[in-house]
């Protein structure tokens, strides 16, 4: 449940913060939550969430590098993704 709660927060842009706290009203998830954050901001970490999140980032706020992706690579095949998580 903590780990659902923490991808959702970081993968779906549409809820808010407030909307996430609310949701999650559980002292202990939002605690393991933000602890994880934390912990991951003070190793200067990613995981695999924020990887998919910040390479989307990069894609939608620099369209020059979207160019260079889409020059470079004319297809991409995603093999056992369930397995990456």
């Amino acid at each position: 449940m903590a780990l659902q709660a923490h991808q959702e927060r970081m993968t779906d842009e549409r809820i808010t913060p407030d909307q996430w706290l609310a949701k999650w009203q559980e002292p202990a998830i939002r605690y393991l939550c933000e602890a994880y954050q934390t912990r991951k901001y003070e190793e200067n970490v990613r995981d695999f969430d924020d990887l998919i999140a910040e390479a989307l980032q990069l894609l939608e706020q620099h369209g020059n590098v979207l160019d260079l992706v889409r020059e470079r690579f004319r297809h991409v095949l995603v093999d056992e993704y369930q397995d990456t998580n």
